[in-house]
């Protein structure tokens, strides 16, 4: 349950720390986005209106040379010319129609026509300018009275352009619709000189706003195209053979329905109107479009730079500060549960509280009663069995430093073996994770137990104190090393099962029997110790006993090798953890077992002290101003066959 809360407490912080800015992050690039969107499709739009102004400005000034052409005399005067010889017009106008079909150009009907005085004005009007096309004018019976060419029909009351035309005011000029090639029919009616509302005849002529455009420089490309909807079919500006196709079904598909703006087939579009200063029947639409991506990517690359930027910002923050959150806070935070898991269990597993945080109590430097007087009132109760002395120097923990080496204290009383050491810690944690346990089995044996608890801290010092407790109990079974072992891994697993991570300790121990001379041992997953011979004046590794077994509190029923060596006068057994070859300098180079070895060595006549001394002084000199990384431990059981006094 802790565990579950701590993980969400974590996560909870963690997002936290990280969410928030993400979030904001996110809500800004899309806010500018948003604003530099709004800003492209106005840009967009002005270019539009700018484009479609300036035909809608051709076709104004065209409407206005149409209406111009309307109010001229000669117009007029033909137009009441026409009006005075109604009474000998033919009545019936079939007949009319059939003489003007008969009729050649040279006929007087068809020169009546077009070599009047308006249409030659007509035709030299469009000499110079072909934008105007199809001048006519009729009379209010639709009857032809000039034109620039003959026309199929006389009578052109039937002609599209000819009704919208008559029921327009005096003064304006109604237009048909665009067809597909630019063109479009307009009228405009004639008025009566000196009068504002008689009109008495109607002009006609055929704006060619593809020959406007070619003239104002308008045209399509496959980038930018402009088209007009307003009769049977989209007129593309320009040249639309020679644009892309996507251009033409884009038209195609605007023609049956448009939206006032949109994007299709790849082009951003908007619908503007056309109006020219005409009344139109088909009202023209004027389409403006630009080949681009629905996001341009001019839009989206400054927003998305400064996204990536600060996004990589946050994550470079995130990454700082997670690591030293968790060094700070949550290790902290992990390490105190672990630490209440472990009291609670114990508690309820070891007979209470009481008793546990007893155990835990005297395990701990300075606790009461001490190791020293633990060991001083125990092993007096030995009887003495021969000319023998057992001296031992009992652990201790203190701080490690460069320049000032742990010293020991030793006590003495009568056995058959003899025993020195001592354990230093350095400034990583006043909780040292590395121990020793001499344990008195029978008159004539003892049981040296070394070990190494993964990690630092309040949890490993706790661990220490459940193996003290363990090895403690299994006591009875410690004249059998492998044996001993093998019950103390399946007790630690039992415990540990219960635990979310693993937690490992390596061990050896090492029985010495001083009757018969015989060290029996065996390592679970811990360096074997040395033997210094100083009878030889050589040291040898203590081979590791087959099987090797794993650490304890890693494999339930696991199964350790144990072997036996002989103790001979003056031999010692130098046990350590591998905080002494794991040392490393400024370098990063490691001691290493070949020097552990090379200074014993060079000692091996001197006392066990001596020896551990040398060796501390000398990780000490090889770390230089490095810390240590790992609590150190040493331990030298000796031989001896004389008593002495401490």
């Amino acid at each position: 349950m802790l565990d579950q809360i701590q993980q969400r407490f974590r996560a909870t912080s963690l997002g936290l720390l990280i969410g928030p800015p993400i979030l904001c992050l996110v809500v800004l690039t899309a806010l500018l986005v948003h604003s530099r969107m709004v800003n492209h499709e106005a840009e967009f739009a002005a270019r539009a209106n700018e484009q479609v102004a300036r035909l809608d400005e051709l076709l104004r000034t065209e409407s206005v040379r149409v209406s111009t052409l309307a109010q001229l005399p000669q117009a007029s005067a033909i137009a009441q010319a026409a009006q005075r010889r109604d009474t000998q017009r033919v009545s019936d106008e079939n007949q009319l129609e059939l003489q003007w079909e008969r009729s050649t150009r040279e006929d007087a009907m068809v020169r009546g026509v077009l070599d009047n005085d308006l249409s030659t004005l007509f035709n030299r009007l469009m000499g110079q300018d072909r934008v105007l096309t199809g001048l006519l004018v009729a009379d209010t019976q639709g009857a032809l009275l000039a034109a620039t060419e003959k026309t199929p029909r006389f009578i052109q009351r039937n002609e599209p352009w000819w009704r919208p035309a008559r029921e327009l005011p005096p003064g304006t000029v109604s237009a048909s619709g665009i067809t597909t090639d630019g063109r479009t029919d307009v009228a405009a009616p004639i008025i009566q000189t000196g009068s504002r509302g008689v009109v008495d005849g109607l002009l006609h002529a055929r704006i060619d706003l593809a020959e406007l455009a070619r003239k104002a420089g308008i045209a399509s490309t496959d980038e930018v195209v402009l088209f007009v909807l307003g009769g049977s079919a989209p007129w593309i500006v320009g040249d639309a053979n020679a644009l892309d196709s996507r251009a033409t079904r884009l038209a195609d598909k605007l023609y049956l329905k448009v939206d006032p703006a949109g994007h299709l087939e790849g082009y951003r579009y908007i619908n503007l109107p056309l109006n020219g200063g005409m009344l139109w029947t088909n009202s023209p639409r004027a389409i403006f479009a630009v080949s681009e991506a629905e996001r341009p990517l001019g839009v989206l690359l400054p927003p998305g730079i400064m996204f990536l930027i600060l996004a990589g910002a946050l994550i470079a923050i995130a990454v700082i500060a997670v690591p030293v959150a968790s060094k700070l806070f949550f290790a902290p935070l992990e390490e105190t549960n672990d630490a209440g898991i472990w009291i609670m269990r114990t508690a309820l597993s070891r007979g209470g509280v009481g008793g546990a945080l007893l155990r835990y109590k005297r395990s701990l430097p300075g606790g009461s009663p001490s190791s020293s007087r633990s060991y001083s009132a125990a092993i007096p109760r030995l009887p003495p069995i021969s000319r023998a002395t057992l001296k031992w120097r009992p652990s201790f923990s203190r701080r490690f430093s460069t320049g000032r080496r742990p010293t020991s204290r030793k006590s003495t009383c009568r056995a058959a073996c003899a025993w020195s050491s001592t354990t230093a810690t350095n400034l990583r944690s006043p909780w040292a994770a590395t121990f020793f346990d001499i344990t008195p089995l029978a008159t004539d044996t003892a049981g040296v137990f070394i070990g190494d608890v993964m990690g630092h801290g309040t949890r490993s010092a706790l661990i220490v104190a459940i193996l003290r407790t363990l090895i403690a109990e299994q006591s009875r079974r410690g004249r059998n090393a492998p044996h001993f072992l093998r019950e103390l891994n399946n007790e630690f697993c039992n415990i540990l099962k219960t635990l979310p991570t693993p937690i490992f300790a390596s061990a050896a121990y090492f029985v010495a029997d001083t009757t018969s001379r015989i060290a029996t041992y065996s390592v679970a997953g811990h360096p074997p110790p040395f033997q210094v011979h100083r009878a030889l004046g050589r040291v040898t590794r203590v081979e590791v006993p087959k099987p090797q077994g794993a650490a304890l509190g890693l494999l339930p029923s696991e199964e350790y090798g144990g072997s036996s060596i002989r103790m001979n006068d003056g031999d010692s057994f130098i046990f350590f953890t591998d905080g002494v070859y794991e040392a490393s300098n400024i370098s990063g180079e490691e001691f290493g077992l070949a020097r552990l070895e090379k200074i014993i060595r060079a000692n091996v006549y001197r006392g066990s002290r001596e020896i551990l001394d040398s060796v501390m002084e000398a990780v000490t000199l090889f770390a230089g101003s490095q810390p240590l990384a790992d609590d150190i431990c040493l331990l030298a059981v000796d031989v001896t066959t004389t008593e002495r006094r401490a």
